[in-house]
């Protein structure tokens, strides 16, 4: 199956219901792949074994355990959010997503440090206000 493919559907933990997605990345051992829902925008992580033929992702009957490496919630960057650490953000420019590894504090506000999948370490401010 081709992982790359632009269109899923699939249900959105934040919309409740089933949802149109697109395809953001996968991880690095194939296993599980970024979907971000084109109504609220949230980016998540599902198994690719929850994937049919055509493109719907369907979970499996029985009760998943959640472990490591099962799906999480991204949140979109926003200037104006503020994150903590280890939390996972999407950010539209880049088109990636990636994890809060440090965060820093300065006069004007503070800033993070996210190592993301394909662009790597960036800097980015977190927390300011709308003047």
């Amino acid at each position: 199956m081709d992982l790359k493919r632009k269109r899923y559907q699939a249900e959105c933990k934040r919309c409740k219901c089933v949802r149109k997605m697109e395809y953001v990345g996968a991880s690095d051992d194939q296993k599980y792949i970024w979907l971000r829902c084109r109504s609220c925008h949230m980016v998540f992580l599902f198994p690719v074994e929850w994937f049919k033929s055509n493109n719907i992702v369907q979970p499996p009957s029985e009760v998943v355990e959640l472990s490591k490496g099962a799906p999480q919630t991204v949140v979109e960057y926003s200037l104006s959010k503020t994150f903590t650490l280890g939390q996972r953000i999407y950010h539209r420019r880049f088109n990636d997503v990636g994890e809060v590894i440090s965060k820093q504090k300065h006069e004007n506000g503070s800033r993070i440090v996210v190592l993301f999948k394909r662009c790597g370490q960036k800097t980015l401010v977190e927390g300011l206000s709308p003047a």
